[in-house]
């Protein structure tokens, strides 16, 4: 019906549209996985599919303690040093791929950072505490690992977000036809606009953000 949401309310937006990202990024392409673990032990396979089945799992008990911990603190922000890091490897990222390509990344950076970030929401999706906490936007996995867009797409996959996102894509190398702050700043209105659109068809003008 054309409402926007009101001053007060775009901070939510922004949160909104930061914690649920994936849903505005390009589609997660499907990946034909291939089983790496034909030949091995029986033992060693079972081990192994155990861990990928309780990927992102958690018991109840550790999750009603993150849930009564997130009472008290402001658990679905980022902290000043989560975005301090991701300042910072992005800067180094850029630097180094900027020395070795002399090409402008920034774009596929953002991409591959804003990947990560949806490995990780989707981790805390399946331990059912995406609405109590957000992940650490802050660049790296599992504290100092920076993943590749295929590895991101391979959990992602794994995790059962094959196919999640918008047809839109993902940015490449070096495009000349396109600068960075551009490309950024057309994913972050889509996304913005899409999620006030979507909650006002379904809100009927009482747009909130869950």
């Amino acid at each position: 019906d054309g409402n926007i949401p009101t001053f007060n309310e775009i901070p939510d937006v922004i949160e909104a549209v930061i914690r649920e990202g994936g849903k505005y990024l390009p589609k997660v392409p499907t990946l034909l996985i291939k089983d790496p673990l034909i030949g091995i032990a029986h033992d060693l396979v079972k081990a192994a599919k155990e861990f990928v089945i309780h990927l992102g799992v958690i018991s109840p008990e550790v999750g009603r303690i993150i849930k009564s911990v997130c009472e008290k603190f402001k658990c679905m922000e980022q902290s000043k040093d989560n975005i301090a890091m991701k300042n910072i490897v992005t800067k180094k990222i850029f630097e180094f791929e900027k020395a070795v390509t002399g090409k402008d990344n920034t774009d596929n950076i953002n991409f591959r950072l804003d990947r990560t970030m949806q490995v990780k929401q989707a981790l805390l999706e399946k331990a059912n505490l995406s609405n109590v906490v957000t992940a650490a936007d802050n660049g790296v996995f599992e504290s100092d690992v920076l993943l590749t867009e295929h590895q991101s797409n391979f959990l992602l996959n794994e995790l059962g977000k094959a196919g999640e996102g918008v047809d839109v894509p993902p940015p490449s190398l070096g495009d000349a036809e396109s600068t960075a702050k551009e490309s950024t700043a057309k994913l972050k209105r889509f996304a913005l606009i899409t999620h006030v659109q979507n909650d006002n068809k379904s809100a009927e003008g009482n747009w909130s953000v869950q």
